[in-house]
C-alpha cells in the first residue's frame, strides 16, 4: 500500500484516517505485545516456525523406533571365517508355506543378518562370546554364519544368524563386496544388476523409507 493509498483508508469509529475499524486501537486498545520506537512506529510479531509434524506411516511410533534400531545395530566383532560347503536347492518361501520376517536392503550395515535358521544353506556356530551391540546398547548373541540363497541369482557370504533380530538385513557394502553386482536405488524401489551383462537380477520396492527384497528363496535343511 503506497503513502497515498493508506489516508484512502477511513475508521468510522475514531474519523482518522490510515486504519480501519477492525484494527483501531481507540476501540481495541493496543496489542499486549506492542512497543512503540523512536520512530513512532508499532514492534511487528513474530511468530515462531512451527516443528516438522511428524509424517503419517502405515507402522506404528513404537514399531517404526524399533526398526530403525535394528537397521542401525552393528557387530562388536566380525564373523568367524571358517564355513561349510553349500548344498541342496533353495524352494521359494511360498512353496514352502512360512511366514517370515523380509529382507530389508541396508546400506548402512556392514554384515548380513538374519533371525532365521531355515534360510541357511551352510552354517557354522558361532562361540558364546560373539554379540551384536544394537542401537538401544542392548546386545543380541550371534548364534552362528553361513551362506543364504535369497533368490536365484543372489547368494549371501557370511551372514550373521542374530535370532533375536525382527527383521533380515542385507547389507549393500558386503553384496557388493563379496560379488560382481552393483545396486542402483531409485524413489520407489531398487535395483541388483550384474556388472557384465547389465542384466537385473534381482530388485526390492520401498514402503514406508525402507526397501524390502521382492523374492526370498531359502533352503530348509534336511532333517
Amino acid at each position: 500500500m503506497g503513502y497515498e493509498d493508506k489516508f484512502r483508508v477511513w475508521c468510522d469509529y475514531c474519523n482518522k484516517p490510515r486504519h480501519t475499524r477492525e484494527t483501531c486501537r481507540k476501540l481495541h486498545g493496543k496489542p499486549a505485545n506492542w512497543k512503540s520506537s523512536k520512530f513512532g512506529t508499532s514492534g511487528s510479531n513474530y511468530i515462531a516456525p512451527r516443528a516438522n509434524e511428524a509424517k503419517v506411516n502405515f507402522l506404528s511410533v513404537e514399531q517404526v523406533d524399533h526398526l530403525l534400531q535394528l537397521l542401525k545395530s552393528t557387530p562388536t566383532s566380525g564373523p568367524p571365517t571358517g564355513f561349510l560347503a553349500q548344498t541342496g536347492n533353495t524352494p521359494s518361501t511360498y512353496s514352502c508355506g512360512l511366514t517370515l520376517a523380509p529382507w530389508i536392503i541396508d546400506s548402512g550395515a556392514s554384515n548380513h543378518m538374519t533371525s532365521t535358521s531355515q534360510f541357511f544353506q551352510s552354517y557354522y556356530p558361532c562361540p558364546g562370546n560373539k554379540k551384536v551391540k544394537i542401537a538401544d546398547g542392548s546386545f543380541s548373541s550371534i548364534a552362528g554364519t553361513g551362506s543364504v540363497q535369497i533368490s536365484e541369482k543372489i547368494d549371501l557370504k557370511y551372514v550373521l544368524h542374530v535370532p533375536k533380530l525382527a527383521c533380515n538385513l542385507l547389507s549393500v557394502s558386503k553384496l557388493l563386496e563379496d560379488s560382481n553386482f552393483r545396486v542402483i536405488f531409485f524413489d520407489s524401489h531398487c535395483e541388483f544388476q550384474d556388472q557384465l551383462s547389465g542384466r537385473m537380477i534381482g530388485s526390492a520396492r520401498m514402503i514406508d523409507g525402507l526397501y524390502y527384497f521382492d523374492e526370498t528363496l531359502f533352503n530348509i535343511k534336511q532333517v
